[in-house]
């Protein structure tokens, strides 16, 4: 008898097509299977949606619980180049007179010695360079070179920043510190192999100051060394040290005065300089690292002679780079920094100071933080009712529900999160509930801000209207935490849907299995029916031809 290889052929029936329609029939409980899954997953997301809702409304109540964020300030600069900053919630109101009188300068020192190019060896040494209080060890090998002691400092992180600057007169190792107000130095210089092709000790020991030292120029010109001006005093300030020079001798000469200052024993030397515009007494800072200014006093107003006439200086060239504290004047009192942002003056304000030059400071009460935090947790709050609406929706003409109508966790979460719009603070101010803040209910379930009303709260007393907010915003915070924290309500529900989620799987696996035997079973079945179809059809095509063959 022969093996049937494809079903139907035996019995001639489309037994592929009756076995679909029959699996069609017994997979109905996948299909439901499935049905039931996209649901759980539809909730599953719009309990996810809700979270999200309920994570920016405790966001924004955040805001309105933490006083620091509402009590704002504004700094307002009449010119914002001179100096410019910022204000926080421990600013109190108020005007300042703002005077910079000099800026915090980073020093930058230059090497002494020319070198050849960034290649020339310095060879094995060691050094210690100081910036401000630190201190950092620098060590070299026998073949390095002017570049590889540049890379040394850079790696070192020693407060400076170093660099090597070609000119015609050759290459030079410059060294800037990077925090202004901080001096550089260098000690200890030891060449640590003599026989090596560099002289350590003689190529770094010197480094002096860039741009400096600093020499200044009277600002009035003198008809020659000669020209008499009277007794006076000229206090000469070098650095942080001043020496009161007296020039004495009712006739004193230009000339007599700069032999009494070079005597003086002032941190300068003085010197007479002649070009094309006049004669000038010219001061030059002894230390490269300091700083020249002075004040002229006129000792004898009533003797025909003008002392005052040195009054006034300017800078001759480039100011030297010095490490300089920056100084400013605050309604007349003197403060300094070694920062140009000084956060210490005024309480609460940063100063950022920008250039030399007077403004002014108003520092106000930023009452848009208030109302920027109460519109944000409006919007949180409405957005969060919307959603929870739109998901628990029922439309009556159709009869059809939302993915989340009638369910009793959103119920739950509703009825919390709106009754705390009802709750009255502690406070005992006029300004006690949401109500007296212009913030209502609407018609919808939304709520809303009156703006005037709210203006005038704040202008009234905003103090109370922080004390107030911020009762609120505590509840809303605390409760939305609840909700949505690992114990909480939202993620114990989804829990309960990802189980679910779990128990289709199981299920489905079953299933599958349950189809897999079921279908087996049929073609079983049909190829069974196919084979005795097959020998029915066989034997009566032999009968057939044996009666045909009788008669």
């Amino acid at each position: 008898m022969s093996t049937l290889t494809s079903l139907g052929i035996g019995s001639g029936l489309d037994v592929e097509s009756i076995i679909t329609q029959l699996m069609t029939i017994e997979r109905r409980p996948l299909t439901q299977l499935d049905t039931k899954e996209s649901s759980v997953k539809s909730k599953i997301s719009a309990f996810g949606s809700i979270s999200s809702a309920l994570s920016t409304l405790k966001d924004a109540a955040t805001t309105l619980a933490t006083p620091s964020k509402l009590a704002g300030y504004t700094a307002t600069f009449a010119d914002s180049s001179i100096a410019s900053g910022s204000a926080t919630s421990s600013s109190a109101a108020g005007t300042y007179a703002i005077n910079v009188k000099r800026l915090a300068t980073a020093h930058k020192v230059s090497s002494d010695t020319s070198f050849s190019s960034m290649s020339q060896v310095v060879g094995a040494g060691s050094f210690t360079l100081n910036v401000g209080s630190q201190a950092t060890s620098i060590e070299t090998s026998g073949s390095a070179s002017l570049g590889d002691l540049r890379d040394k400092i850079n790696a070192a992180d020693a407060g400076v920043t170093a660099n090597l600057i070609t000119s015609d007169g050759g290459t030079r190792l410059v060294m800037t510190a990077k925090n202004t107000g901080e001096a550089i130095s260098v000690s200890n210089v030891q060449d640590l192999n003599t026989g090596d092709a560099g002289d350590f000790v003689a190529l770094l020991s010197g480094f002096t100051t860039v741009g400096g030292p600093h020499t200044v120029s009277s600002n009035n010109t003198f008809s020659g060394p000669t020209e008499q001006l009277g007794p006076g005093t000229l206090n000469i300030t070098v650095g942080s040290t001043t020496t009161a020079v007296a020039i004495g001798g009712a006739n004193a000469s230009l000339l007599d005065i700069k032999n009494a200052i070079n005597t003086a024993g002032a941190g300068v030397t003085a010197d007479i300089v002649t070009d094309t515009s006049g004669t000038r007494l010219q001061l030059t800072s002894q230390n490269a690292n300091e700083l020249v200014s002075y004040t002229a006093v006129d000792d004898n107003s009533t003797d025909g002679l003008d002392f005052s006439k040195l009054r006034g200086f300017s800078t001759v060239g480039n100011e030297p780079q010095i490490a300089q504290k920056a100084l400013v004047e605050i309604d007349g009192l003197a403060v300094t920094s070694d920062s140009n942002a000084i956060t210490t003056a005024i309480t609460g304000v940063t100063l950022n100071l920008g250039k030399v030059g007077t403004t002014s400071l108003t520092v106000a009460r930023n009452t848009a933080t208030i109302t920027d935090a109460v519109n944000s947790f409006v919007t949180a709050y409405n957005a969060l009712n919307s959603k929870i609406k739109t998901l628990t929706a029922y439309n009556a003409t159709d009869q059809t529900g939302s993915i989340l109508t009638g369910d009793a966790t959103v119920r739950a979460i509703q009825n919390q999160i709106s009754s705390l719009m009802f709750n009255n603070s502690t406070d005992t101010s006029a300004i006690d509930t949401l109500s007296d803040l212009g913030i209502s209910f609407s018609s919808n379930g939304n709520i809303a801000v009156d703006s005037s009303k709210l203006a005038e709260a704040i202008a009234s007393d905003p103090a109370a209207v922080i004390s107030t907010l911020g009762t609120y915003g505590t509840s809303f915070k605390s409760t939305a935490t609840a909700l949505t924290s690992t114990s909480g309500l939202l993620t114990s529900r989804t829990a309960g849907l990802n189980l679910s989620i779990k128990d289709f799987d199981d299920q489905r696996e079953r299933l599958d299995l349950r189809m897999t035997a079921i279908e087996n079973r049929y073609r079983q079945q049909y190829a069974s029916l196919d084979t005795i179809v097959s020998s029915m059809q066989q034997t009566s095509s032999y009968l057939t031809q044996q009666l045909a063959a009788l008669s």
